[in-house]
């Protein structure tokens, strides 16, 4: 297109404008064909299609305690009426993301509308907290201090020891 404009030695808009009607009859003539069946291939949409559920950006996240999950850094929780829809956690979630409805999610085949939330802090039981205590041997450098820490070995008796594979016995 652009360069048939150029080579009709259009500048302007207006000029386009005006050429694009000669252009389009031109077009089709050159370019038309007859349908071997001439009703429609298209099929109407189905009522419970939603093409704006379709036509969007998706993602897959994981539901987490709570029926929440992370998006964008923020926390999200699925809502029905108003109501939390409750999620097994680790559920696979597809996030639907469009400017025309905004956020909403997917789970099991059914569309949710999605809003922002707190994440649950996570609570450990007392008696299931696992103590961990590292016992240190009475010799070990960290404990006398690294002053008493030495090599039986210089430095240059070390770097030949490791290039050399002899150097070990």
């Amino acid at each position: 297109m652009a360069l048939e404009l150029r080579l009709a030695g259009i500048k302007s808009i207006k000029e386009a404008n005006a050429f694009l009607p000669g252009f389009i009859k031109r077009f089709n003539a050159h370019f038309a064909v007859v349908p071997r069946v001439p009703q429609s291939a298209y099929r109407s949409l189905g009522e419970d299609i939603n093409l704006d559920y379709i036509l969007c950006r998706k993602e897959i996240r994981k539901a987490s305690q709570g029926s929440t999950f992370s998006f964008g850094g923020q926390t999200y929780q699925l809502s029905k009426n108003n109501q939390v829809a409750p999620l097994p956690n680790k559920a696979a979630i597809t996030v639907l993301t469009s400017p025309r409805f905004g956020m909403r999610a997917e789970y099991n085949s059914c569309i949710y509308e999605v809003r922002k939330t707190v994440r649950p802090a996570r609570v450990i039981p007392r008696k299931n907290r696992v103590k961990r205590f590292i016992k240190v041997k009475d010799n070990h450098p960290w404990k006398n201090g690294v002053e008493h820490f030495t090599y039986e070995e210089s430095d240059r008796e070390l770097v030949a020891a490791i290039y050399d594979p002899k150097g070990w016995e």
